[in-house]
């Protein structure tokens, strides 16, 4: 299930050094948000044992909004992953999703949880997608 905004963002290895790229995918499997102190919304299987499970709190959030957020985003898979972007893209931020296709064609979502760019006469940028290492993937 593809996870994207308004447009993809398509990275090669024309723009990256090679990538590090986990094993395995991990698949996001429940999401649980906390509402109050005495009320929590969960979808799908949050018990950890299928998955990524997608915690957070929101006040605000009802069991229909819960919902539509799952059908959006519920089986939603990529892969732990560390790169190094030559061009440093500025238009690149926390929470964006790209592509990375490699040179025989495969393509792998990356959800940028973490980016520093770099300045020393030209753009680059650190990037990486967190998730489980290979040992907690067995």
């Amino acid at each position: 299930r593809k996870w994207y905004g308004s447009s993809v963002k398509i990275l090669d290895n024309n723009t990256i050094d090679l990538p590090t790229l986990g094993e395995r995918p991990n698949v996001l499997a429940g999401i649980v948000c906390k509402v109050s102190d005495s009320e929590t919304l969960r979808l799908g299987n949050t018990t950890g044992s299928a998955g990524r499970v997608l915690e957070f709190e929101n006040p605000y959030m009802t069991m229909s909004l819960l919902r539509s957020l799952w059908h959006r985003i519920g089986g939603f898979s990529w892969y732990t992953t560390e790169l190094f972007h030559r061009l440093g893209d500025p238009r690149f931020d926390v929470g964006d999703v790209v592509t990375y296709v490699s040179d025989s064609g495969e393509s792998y979502d990356i959800p940028i949880t973490n980016i520093g760019f770099n300045f020393d006469g030209g753009l680059s940028a650190d990037i990486s997608a967190v998730g489980l290492s290979v040992e907690e993937q067995l």
